[in-house]
């Protein structure tokens, strides 16, 4: 009954821990070390349900074996089956280890994805081409021939104001063109209305255009009307989500992207000669990318995402941060493996006796070894379930309250999420090291296998 009451206490903490930690978030509980504490509380809750199912299960299993003629199966389920509660007891330093690994390494990925969608934020493409003159032919048909580029759109930058919002960008572009480069990266596809060439053909209607999200909770979708450049009044229409790029619009309300065809068409002469060329291309010779921009347009800066990317990713705080991830993941995995070794050394004695008298009745080497794994494996297969289950759980408990995107610099929240390349990765890590000790453990006993029949015989 103490131990019933016991665990219920642990798991029902662990569950409060987890439901505070969600009320409150991580560092706002006024020093209050409760939530702090529920990652270790859920891997404590987490064993202590793995110890709970653990009996049951070997029996089951068990049972399953002894219908079949092999004995090296049932023997090691036997002895797993019968093995006493201090010799699982190291579950919940596995199952807390294999938890913290495993999170850790889910953080770093939600970092590194969220600096990728920083990079993209920012430019808007591979590389983007800005120059004070206006964007030559020559310079846009070079670009074009560079090794690595796919598409190239040209961009005008106009100045729109509006009544209820101030000042902000109007992009003039190729829909078509615009689209091409959009679809290269993970940014927002444009709506069929924006790129379709006969939405620009037409007066009568406003002209469909693509806002930022700030700026296009602003306008809303009903049409407006916008003085562009302070020349002309033109008539638009929100028709889709246009992704940041502050490396073209640079301005904090927002921007606007136009067809250039629609400004064209109601008089106003700006867009037709470019500003900026964005570039899309995975694999663009830098080298020769910049050659040819110094070559056509000496003032013109270029920016390029890969750049950008590798300076978010030597920032010193991301630096720092994965330092400390990598300590602490590695000190956990040397935690975990300490204690598999120490579970394996207080077994070894009993462990190596039983070889021995199972030698002595026929069991070969190799049988000794199969016999050995089958033994742990059932411990290891419960440890792996509640580490992967504990940092599964960790993911909506413990991610939102960690405000990863102060290292990518950027408003957008960077979510953690779930990743089973890693999951299974660190599991396999952890089975791979389990059996390679156990095998290691095993090849000694068996050369000491006499010794030890006479000594406890």
């Amino acid at each position: 009954a103490r131990r019933l009451i016991t665990e219920s206490a642990l798991v029902l903490g662990a569950a409060g821990g987890l439901i505070v930690l969600r009320e409150q978030g991580l560092g706002r509980g006024g020093g209050d070390v409760y939530p702090s504490a529920a990652p270790a509380l859920l891997a404590i809750g987490v064993a202590v349900i793995v110890l709970r199912a653990y009996p049951p299960a070997v029996r089951g299993l068990l049972r399953l074996t002894g219908r079949r003629t092999g004995a090296t199966a049932f023997l090691g389920l036997a002895r797993a089956a019968r093995a006493p509660a201090s010799a699982v007891l190291p579950v919940f330093a596995l199952v807390l280890a294999l938890a913290l690994v495993s999170f850790a390494g889910m953080v770093r990925g939600a970092v590194a994805r969220g600096e990728v969608t920083a990079s993209w934020q920012q430019t808007g493409a591979d590389a983007v081409i800005s120059s004070p003159d206006a964007v030559s032919s020559a310079l846009q048909r070079s670009v074009a021939d560079v090794a690595g580029v796919q598409h190239v759109a040209a961009v005008g930058v106009a100045v729109g104001s509006l009544a209820s919002v101030g000042q902000f960008s109007v992009l003039l572009v190729d829909p078509a063109r615009y689209a091409a480069v959009v679809a290269a990266g993970p940014l927002p596809q444009p709506p069929s209305t924006f790129t379709s060439r006969a939405a620009s053909r037409t007066t009568a209607r406003p002209a469909p255009v693509l806002a930022s999200p700030g700026l296009a909770a602003k306008v809303g979708s009903s049409p407006f009307t916008v003085l562009l450049d302070g020349e002309q009044l033109i008539r638009m229409r929100v028709v889709g989500q246009a992704p940041a790029m502050s490396a073209v619009a640079a301005t904090s309300a927002g921007y606007l992207v136009l067809d250039r065809r629609a400004a064209a068409g109601l008089g106003v002469g700006l867009g037709l000669v470019p500003d900026a060329l964005l570039v899309a291309g995975q694999h663009l010779d830098q080298s020769s990318l910049l050659a040819v921009v110094a070559r056509h347009a000496p003032g013109a800066t270029i920016v390029l995402r890969s750049r950008l990317l590798a300076r978010l990713a030597a920032a010193p705080l991301r630096y720092g941060a994965d330092l400390a991830l990598a300590l602490g993941a590695a000190v956990a995995a040397c935690c975990c493996l300490l204690v598999l070794l120490l579970s394996l050394l207080l077994s070894a004695s009993a462990r190596q006796q039983a070889l021995a008298r199972l030698g002595t009745m026929g069991l070969s080497a190799a049988q000794a070894r199969l016999l050995a794994l089958i033994e742990l494996l059932p411990q290891l297969l419960a440890v792996v379930a509640g580490g992967l289950v504990c940092a599964v759980v960790l993911v909506p408990a413990l991610g939102p309250a960690l405000s990863l995107a102060v290292f990518t610099g950027s408003a957008t929240p960077v979510p953690v999420r779930v990743e089973p390349a890693w999951l299974a990765g660190t599991a396999i890590v952890l089975l791979a090291l389990a059996i390679a000790t156990l095998a290691a453990q095993t090849m000694v006993a068996s050369r000491g296998a006499p010794r030890s029949l006479r000594m406890g015989g």
